[in-house]
């Protein structure tokens, strides 16, 4: 993605490239972009199905370089081609066309907790991993509904949203 500063005559590539170790994305090519003004995020959908998120680090002023962008985690969301991707309506949903379907990705907050010898981490909206730190052993809870928030108590686990809580 080439960036052009049209004041400064200067431009600059955000490359594909650099966003990943795996080089998941070698031969991949952007086929449309969004920017989030608020959230300072660019967001890019690939051939290959992928969505490629920047957010702009820089607190004031114009990035001058691909240095002023963070990449954020590279998204998979289809096995074709991205058409069109959209931000909104609000800051946390992002729309994706294809040719075969729309998908909307909403952006999910996830919780961690510890309380020894447990570790308890949200590895999706509606995943928790419990660890026990002595034992290394692990553990998958289901709750079967969306997390917004988990809690630790002695031998208990605690899940919950805004109607239900798992214990």
């Amino acid at each position: 993605v080439r960036m052009w500063n049209l004041h400064d005559d200067e431009s600059y590539i955000m490359s594909l490239h650099s966003v990943d170790d795996k080089s998941t994305l070698a031969g991949d090519k952007v086929t449309s972009l969004d920017f989030n003004p608020r959230k300072r995020v660019l967001a890019c959908g690939t051939r290959g199905g992928r969505v490629v998120q920047w957010r702009c680090s820089t607190l004031h002023g114009t990035p001058k370089s691909e240095a002023s962008w963070q990449v954020l985690p590279l998204v998979s969301a289809t096995d074709c081609a991205i058409d069109r991707v959209t931000w909104g309506p609000g800051e946390s949903l992002l729309h994706i066309k294809t040719e075969r379907n729309n998908i909307i990705l909403s952006e999910a907050q996830l919780n961690t907790t510890v309380c020894p010898p447990y570790l308890a981490v949200q590895t999706s909206p509606t995943q928790v991993l419990l660890y026990h730190l002595e034992k290394a052993s692990r553990t998958v809870i289901s709750p079967g509904f969306r997390v917004r928030g988990l809690s630790i108590g002695g031998n208990y686990v605690m899940v919950w949203n805004q109607k239900q809580i798992t214990v």
